[in-house]
C-alpha cells in the first residue's frame, strides 16, 4: 500500500514522545503518532502521508515501530531520494 492511498483519521489526542509533541492518527488497526514540528510526511515500513514525521507506529496491537534517535540539521535543505530495491 502506498502512503497516498492511506486515508488517515486524525484524532484529537496528543502525547509527548521524547521532546516532540505528537498527535494521534488512525487507519484501520494502525495507530500512528506524528510530530508536526518535523514537516516530513514519512514513517516506518512505508507508512506516511501525515502532516509530520511518524515517530511511533503501532500495528494491530502486536508490532511497534519507534524512532530510536533523531538528529536534524534544519540549516540544510533536506533531500530524500526515492529508494529502489536492487536484486
Amino acid at each position: 500500500m502506498k502512503s497516498e492511498e492511506i486515508k488517515w483519521e486524525l484524532i484529537n489526542e496528543t502525547k509527548k514522545i521524547g521532546k516532540y509533541n505528537c498527535y494521534k492518527a488512525k487507519y484501520k488497526e494502525i495507530i500512528a503518532w506524528y510530530a508536526p514540528e518535523i514537516p516530513l510526511q514519512f514513517g516506518p515500513v512505508g507508512f506516511g502521508g501525515l502532516p509530520g514525521l511518524i515517530i511511533h507506529l503501532e500495528y494491530g496491537g502486536f508490532v511497534d515501530f519507534s524512532v530510536k534517535s533523531l538528529d536534524l540539521n534544519l540549516k540544510k535543505d533536506i533531500v530524500i531520494k526515492n529508494l529502489r530495491k536492487e536484486n
